[in-house]
C-alpha cells in the first residue's frame, strides 16, 4: 500500500508539473482548508512564474482584481537569502527585497512614465528564470 500511494503521488506531481508548464493554472490545497477573502490555510494557487502574462491572468481570470497586482513567488526556506533580503524565518509570509543581482535596470524614461506604463515595466529576472 505504501508503494502505491508513492507511485500515485509521484504521478500526481508529475501530472501538475507538466499541466503548469503547459501554461494552466492550479488550485492547490492539502488539510484542512479556511474559507474567507483572507484566509491563508493549506491552499495555493500554482502557476509559472516565467510566463509574462501570468500574472495579468491570475488577477483577472482567477483573483477577479486589477492585474497590476503582484504576486510573490514561493522559494525554498534555504534559497530565501539567494533571492532576497530576507535575514529572518518565519512561518508566516514575508516579502523582502529582490537582491540586485536578480533586478533588471530601470528604463531611462522610468520616472516620467504614465503610471500605467509603470507598472508593466519588468523590474527583476523572476519572470525569465524557467525551472
Amino acid at each position: 500500500m505504501h508503494r502505491q500511494r508513492k507511485k500515485a503521488r509521484k504521478n500526481l506531481l508529475s501530472t501538475v508539473s507538466r499541466l503548469i508548464k503547459e501554461g494552466n493554472i492550479i488550485g492547490w490545497f492539502q488539510g484542512k482548508m479556511e474559507f474567507g477573502p483572507h484566509t491563508l490555510g493549506n491552499r495555493s494557487i500554482l502557476a509559472d512564474p516565467g510566463n509574462e502574462e501570468m500574472q495579468k491572468r491570475l488577477n483577472l481570470n482567477i483573483k477577479y482584481r486589477e492585474s497590476f497586482r503582484p504576486f510573490a513567488p514561493s522559494v525554498l526556506e534555504e534559497d530565501a537569502q539567494v533571492y532576497s533580503d530576507l535575514n529572518h524565518l518565519s512561518p508566516l509570509c514575508f516579502v523582502g527585497l529582490v537582491n540586485p543581482d536578480y533586478r533588471l535596470p530601470l528604463p531611462e524614461n522610468y520616472k516620467s512614465l504614465p503610471y500605467m506604463e509603470k507598472l508593466y515595466c519588468k523590474r527583476s529576472l523572476f519572470f525569465l528564470l524557467r525551472m
